[in-house]
């Protein structure tokens, strides 16, 4: 795997999130009535498969962001910590700008997917490092 400078990582990174903000933002669905913040969650497979999309979605965010964080000689727990609370914070800016669109739902689930998808990018990222 070739070595990606943590600058390129978190240029790359910040590409990727504005991406996934746009696509956060834009109408999915006719317009609802919300059920309240963060309260919108869907039933079964509907669930699994936005839980899952989800996941995947912030691997590379984690990745990324946990690449940006790495300083020689700091510390990994560090950089990974920071990775997850950034992704975490992402994640709940965008659902709380979801509760406020008709056309988009916003949910407590989708917050921790994508922390957890965040999980595993750092981890991954963790694990194949190369300094």
């Amino acid at each position: 795997m070739p070595y990606i400078r943590p600058r390129h990582a978190l240029l790359g990174t910040l590409v990727y999130v504005l991406l996934v903000a746009a696509a956060l933002v834009v109408p999915a669905s006719a317009p609802h009535v919300q059920r309240g913040y963060l309260l919108d969650i869907s039933h079964g497979r509907r669930l699994v498969a936005d839980l899952a999309l989800n996941l995947v979605i912030f691997i590379p965010i984690g990745w990324g962001l946990r690449r940006a964080a790495r300083r020689p000689g700091g510390s990994p727990r560090t950089a990974f910590l920071v990775a997850i609370v950034l992704a975490a914070a992402f994640s709940l800016v965008m659902e709380t700008v979801q509760a406020w669109l008709p056309n988009r739902y916003s949910s407590a689930a989708d917050i921790v997917a994508n922390t957890l998808g965040a999980t595993v990018g750092a981890f991954i990222e963790g694990r194949y490092e190369r300094v």
